[in-house]
């Protein structure tokens, strides 16, 4: 393993500035300025932490090439949450609650605040930003250019769940002691839509840039509209055996499946947004994260390998899982761009998947940009998946569809194959 002490970056510093002096000195000459000398990063990429190396760097999606890179001078080895939307690029420290503004075309910190209380979130999509305080109940709305604090902080009753903002920049908070999700505009506390019984456990995520709440009590997942639950769909038993903090589901999903994966029962449930059809799946593993939906695939993060296991919705069988860093620790997986991001901030390890399930490294640590070597293919797995069994028809989901338009038929639910290592 290797990273730059704070010595070498300060030298690495002084001589980018020397560069960018000659650039500016000659582009005053050529009379072209300095805008042709900023770096050009990839449309399709993203910014990953690198918090023994105190940094940030931008890879190219398409190459898994790195194409930029920025210091933060302030942190020390602290765990680093990336925040990005678009251009907007905001670094939060988890330990000190700072945030750090990144300017992309000038490859530094632009500004820098700081989080009220630890704990806050930062929420940004759809050119908005906020800071939400799951503990003390309040929603600050922030300029995602500046960093500041914009008008007066909406205050909820908490503990509020894991928020998100949808593609028209509504913010959706989850307040499961009232068993509600509340829409927030600003400084400005909006409808407040019932999603079940007061103290019910509730998760969020923005499908397709639209909430999908699920209630793990009440056994079911709903399709939020502006006006109330255009969707409803009853889910297995197994995820009311979940209980409180029981459901892992992605922050943000690019597709109309959404997984929601209750690890302790063994229980991957697929919902279909569109259609309300549900699908079953038992798989097994360590600690596992939330799952992620990318083309046909579905990837579960297992933090005790350091692995990827997958799951073809197609095929309805799993694949070989992908070694991530074969060793156990944290795992970061998000999708972006219609590609999947596997991060470790602790090491030299980040990993880019494309939808037809082909991967390649991120050289993070990799002191040239743009090098022209080429990507370092994913290792191959050391196990493959049991061979699959025969499927069977289990337990149909109970109820009818309540919200309109409501489902044709009972949705099915389908249990495959457990991966299972050997």
């Amino acid at each position: 393993m290797r990273w730059r002490s704070a010595a070498g970056r300060r030298a690495a510093g002084v001589v980018a500035s020397a560069i960018v002096a000659v650039l500016v000195g000659a582009g005053l000459f050529l009379g072209t300025g300095v805008s042709s000398a900023r770096p050009e990063l990839s449309d399709v990429g993203a910014w990953l932490a690198s918090a023994l190396n105190g940094e940030v760097v931008h890879a190219n999606g398409l190459s898994g090439q790195v194409d930029g890179r920025v210091d933060l001078a302030s942190a020390e080895g602290d765990a680093l949450k990336v925040v990005q939307d678009g251009s907007n690029v905001l670094v939060v420290d988890e330990s000190t609650g700072k945030v750090s503004r990144i300017d992309a075309t000038q490859l530094e910190v632009a500004q820098t605040g700081k989080l009220s209380a630890a704990g806050t979130e930062v929420v940004m999509a759809a050119g908005k930003a906020y800071a939400v305080d799951p503990r003390g109940g309040t929603v600050q709305q922030l300029d995602p250019l500046t960093v500041a604090a914009v008008g007066t902080p909406v205050t909820l009753k908490p503990p509020l769940g894991q928020a998100g903002i949808d593609k028209n920049g509504t913010l959706w908070v989850p307040v499961p002691e009232e068993g509600t999700l509340v829409q927030v505009n600003g400084a400005q506390k909006g409808k407040a839509v019932t999603v079940g019984e007061p103290g019910d456990p509730l998760t969020l995520t923005i499908a397709n840039g639209v909430p999908l709440v699920t209630n793990s009590a009440a056994a079911s997942a709903m399709v939020i509209g502006s006006t109330g639950t255009r969707l409803q769909v009853s889910l297995p038993s197994t995820v009311t055996d979940a209980g409180t903090g029981g459901l892992l589901v992605p922050a943000v999903a690019e597709s109309d499946i959404v997984p929601v994966l209750a690890p302790a029962q063994g229980a991957l449930v697929l919902v279909n947004t569109s259609s309300g059809a549900l699908t079953t799946v038992a798989v097994k593993g360590g600690k596992l994260g939330p799952p992620q939906a990318l083309g046909r695939r579905i990837y579960i993060p297992d933090e005790s390998t350091g692995r990827l296991i997958v799951y073809d919705t197609v095929a309805r069988k799993f694949e070989p899982e992908k070694v991530v860093t074969g060793k156990a620790g944290p795992l970061e997986v998000f999708v972006k761009d219609g590609l999947l991001w596997v991060n470790d901030q602790f090491s030299e390890t980040a990993l880019v998947i494309e939808k037809d399930g082909s991967g390649r490294r991120v050289g993070k640590y990799d002191e040239a940009l743009g090098q022209k070597d080429t990507p370092t293919p994913l290792p191959i797995p050391t196990y493959t998946p049991t061979k699959a069994q025969p499927t069977r028809r289990a337990e149909q989901p109970t109820g009818t569809p309540t919200s309109v338009p409501t489902t044709s038929g009972t949705a099915q639910a389908t249990v495959t194959v457990t991966a299972t290592p050997t």
